[in-house]
């Protein structure tokens, strides 16, 4: 399959638990404090708009058994259609805003809290600002009629 702009394209992940999700917090009164949650899912589905040369490139090299990572950083329109079966959710600090022994003691209360996720980080002043789609290990393709 030849990747074309102007069309869309659906993009499923050709091998369970290859989708991760990665939500990105910024701490409303520190910049560089800030935290990334992760999801990895067993599925997880896309469609994308080719909207130039560049990104049709993109997806065409992210196709087939050698691709290169897909990535929804890579993409100006794109939507998440669905994703399935979340397998557990990590937090991995950035490393210049947290003082030692602070993020371990964070993970530690985050672990134990009642309500883990966007609640927890946001009663603590975190706030989303981005959130990017990984598929690792091979992608599927298929274009979408409009």
């Amino acid at each position: 399959m030849i990747i074309e702009v102007g069309k869309t394209y659906n993009v499923t992940n050709a091998n369970k638990k290859c989708v991760v999700e990665i939500e990105m917090y910024r701490h409303k009164d520190e910049d560089l404090k800030g935290v990334n949650t992760e999801i990895v899912w067993r599925t997880g589905e896309f469609n994308i708009e080719i909207t130039s040369e560049e990104e049709a490139e993109s997806l065409q090299d992210m196709m087939g058994e050698h691709g290169s990572e897909f990535c929804t950083d890579c993409f100006d329109t794109f939507e998440m259609e669905s994703c399935w079966d979340g397998q557990g959710e990590d937090l991995e600090p950035w490393t210049c805003g947290w003082s030692s022994g602070e993020f371990e003691d964070f993970l530690n209360e985050y672990y134990d809290a009642d309500e883990g996720g966007y609640d927890f980080l946001m009663e603590r002043d975190f706030e989303p600002f981005e959130c990017l789609w990984y598929i690792s290990n091979g992608i599927i393709v298929e274009e979408v009629e409009v």
